[in-house]
C-alpha cells in the first residue's frame, strides 16, 4: 500500500508539473501572439503614414499656383496697341486709374472658385506701403463685406474656374472709403501726377486671392510690388515679408 501511495504521489506531481509547463507555454505562446499583433499594427501604421505622405506628396505637387503680376495701365486716348510700352503705368488725372492685372495659374491642375481683393496706393519715395496684418475686406459692388475689422480702400474680384496654363486680366482702380462705408474711386490728383511723373512717389499694388484646388484643399497667394510711373520695380522690405504662398 505504502509504494502504492508513493507511485500515486509521482504520478500527481508528473501530471502537476506538466499542468504548469503547459500554462507557461500557453502565456508564452499569448505574449508572442500579442507581440506579433503590436508588430502587424506598427507595420499598417507605418504603411498608411506612407501611403498619405505619397498622396500629399502628389497632390502637392500636382495643386495649382496664382501668379499675380501687373501688367500695366490702359491705353493713352487714341493710342494703339503698339504705342503703349508693356509695364507703363497710363494714369489720368481725374479719371479711374484702370491698371491692368494678370492672374496666371501657373501649377498642374485647374484652380476654383477664385476670390479676393487687390488695394493700389500711392508712397512716397523712401516711405514703406501701408499693409495690415488683418485680411483685405473684400469688396463688390462698390458695398464694403462685413468685417470686425475697419474697411480696407480694395477692389474685390472673382473667377470660377482657370485651367493650369491660363490666365485671365481685370483692370483695377485705386479706391477709398466713405464715411458710411462705400467704396469709391479715388482718381489721381494734379501733385500726385507730378510725384509719379519725377520719380518722387510709387505705386505699390497688393492684395491676396484664395482658391480652391480640384483634390477640395483651399490655397492662397499674397502679392505685393512696387512700381514706377514707366514700369520700373522699386524694391520694398515690406512688399518682400507679405508676398507668399500657402503650402498645402
Amino acid at each position: 500500500m505504502h509504494q502504492q501511495f508513493k507511485e500515486m504521489s509521482a504520478q500527481t506531481e508528473l501530471l502537476r508539473l506538466s499542468a504548469k509547463q503547459a500554462r507557461s507555454e500557453a502565456q508564452s505562446s499569448s505574449l508572442t501572439a500579442a507581440s506579433q499583433l503590436d508588430l502587424v499594427r506598427q507595420q499598417v501604421a507605418a504603411a498608411q503614414n506612407s501611403a498619405r505622405a505619397i498622396q500629399r506628396q502628389m497632390r502637392v505637387d500636382q495643386r495649382p499656383r496664382i501668379k499675380v503680376e501687373l501688367v500695366g495701365g490702359e491705353p493713352a486716348p487714341g493710342a494703339g496697341p503698339k504705342d503703349t510700352q508693356p509695364g507703363t503705368l497710363n494714369i489720368f488725372p481725374d479719371k479711374p486709374w484702370n491698371l491692368k492685372v494678370r492672374f496666371t495659374n501657373t501649377g498642374k491642375t485647374a484652380a476654383q472658385n477664385l476670390s479676393g481683393a487687390i488695394s493700389i496706393q500711392l508712397v512716397a519715395k523712401g516711405k514703406k506701403p501701408y499693409i495690415p496684418k488683418h485680411k483685405l475686406t473684400i469688396v463688390l459692388d462698390g458695398q464694403s463685406s462685413n468685417s470686425k475689422f475697419p474697411a480696407i480702400p480694395a477692389q474685390g474680384f472673382q473667377a470660377s474656374l482657370v485651367y493650369a496654363g491660363d490666365s485671365f486680366e481685370g483692370y483695377y482702380d485705386r479706391v477709398r472709403v466713405t464715411g458710411d462705408g462705400k467704396i469709391v474711386s479715388s482718381p489721381l490728383s494734379f501733385p500726385e501726377g507730378v510725384g509719379l511723373s519725377n520719380k518722387s512717389m510709387y505705386l505699390v499694388i497688393w492684395g491676396e486671392v484664395t482658391y480652391m484646388d480640384v483634390f477640395g484643399f483651399e490655397h492662397w497667394t499674397r502679392f505685393c510690388g512696387g512700381t514706377d510711373v514707366e514700369g520700373g520695380s522699386i524694391p520694398s522690405k515690406r512688399c518682400a515679408s507679405y508676398s507668399s504662398v500657402d503650402s498645402n
